[in-house]
């Protein structure tokens, strides 16, 4: 009798990334219904004690320093091992520091507020205003907080790959033999086309029609979110997602998601370190959590899953010898 045939890899893979997903539907969905009784904020300490929380934010930034040197130091005594990870890694780094750095400058005023002047280093850095120009509003604490970020979600995949889950990881020689002959990443998924512009389109209907009062404008944050997941998972995740270990990146995204309850939910909204201007979000909040905008909730996961996809297009791209944007496309033909 014949052996069952298994299904191509890719589509393990797909399946294998559907069941993350599908968990953290579930845990927020769980969470959604427990705090749906709780029908109004509390109200945060900064605006009645003066000069609350001096340097608040400057401090919080530990939560990410210390993971980051414990994580370097790792790297650093593996470095030799796999330095191809190190090609991989300051590439992702160095398109996402000049993406996020460029976001904050330019659109941070229109998403963030910062009502606690004590919570952070003065002067601020310069931060364009619409219909002001350039300003002194932005905490330099932003900047280090997603330069932070960016690495220490980098390097919790890599090491969460190589120690923990290394037995779900494609060995080197055959990570390298499937990278040098993988077709060009660019391949369409239409399933997450599907998907983006369903939740992309009730989300803006949510926005015009649903129970709040910021019907006016577009939903900016989401839309700046929504465009981060939805393009390079459309673009990539066909070809990429073979490449990857679904158990690491689930790991990472719990942790990282575990630390912004920690930061941003106990943290920095009630001591307002930062807060969102509410006229620019979908109009979905979360009550019990100061009323934080449930496009904040999505940061986390997005950004988890845009490092790691993008990290391991990078990762592929020092593997497979080829010019990147014939890994991208393929060959161009003559003509």
């Amino acid at each position: 009798m014949a052996a069952a045939e298994h299904p191509p890899i890719w589509q393990r893979a797909e399946r294998h990334l559907r069941v993350i997903l599908v968990m953290v539907v579930v845990l927020i969905s769980a969470g959604i219904v427990s705090m749906w009784s709780i029908e109004k904020s509390a109200e945060p300490l900064y605006k009645s004690v003066p000069d609350w929380s001096p340097l608040g934010y400057t401090y919080s930034l530990a939560l990410f320093v210390f993971p980051l040197i414990a994580l370097t130091v790792w790297f650093r005594t593996h470095h030799k091992n796999h330095a191809h990870h190190g090609k991989a890694f300051a590439l992702t780094m160095g398109v996402f520091s000049v993406l996020w750095c460029g976001i904050d400058i330019f659109l941070a005023n229109l998403f963030f507020r910062f009502p606690n002047p004590a919570a952070h280093i003065k002067p601020m850095f310069w931060g364009y205003e619409w219909g002001k120009g350039f300003t002194q509003s932005i905490p330099y604490e932003e900047f280090a907080f997603y330069f932070g970020a960016i690495a220490v979600i980098l390097l919790l995949y890599l090491w969460s790959r190589e120690e923990w889950y290394k037995r779900y990881s494609l060995p080197l020689e055959e990570y390298a033999q499937r990278a040098r002959t993988t077709p060009p990443l660019v391949s369409l998924h239409w399933r997450s086309v599907f998907w983006g512009v369903a939740t992309l389109v009730t989300v803006l209907l949510y926005k015009k029609l649903g129970p709040h009062p910021y019907h006016a404008g577009l939903p900016g944050y989401f839309l700046l979110l929504w465009a981060m997941a939805v393009i390079p998972t459309a673009l990539l995740t066909r070809r990429i997602s073979p490449f990857m270990n679904d158990r690491a990146l689930l790991f990472t995204v719990m942790a990282v998601v575990l630390v912004s309850l920690l930061w941003e939910v106990t943290l920095a909204l009630p001591n307002g370190w930062w807060n969102y201007r509410h006229e620019h979000m979908m109009g979905l909040f979360v009550k019990p959590w100061n009323g934080l905008p449930f496009e904040a909730v999505l940061l986390w996961p997005i950004s988890a899953w845009a490092n790691v996809l993008l990290f391991e297009m990078f990762h592929i791209y020092v593997y497979s010898e080829r010019p990147f944007w014939e890994l991208l496309f393929g060959r161009k033909t003559e003509a």
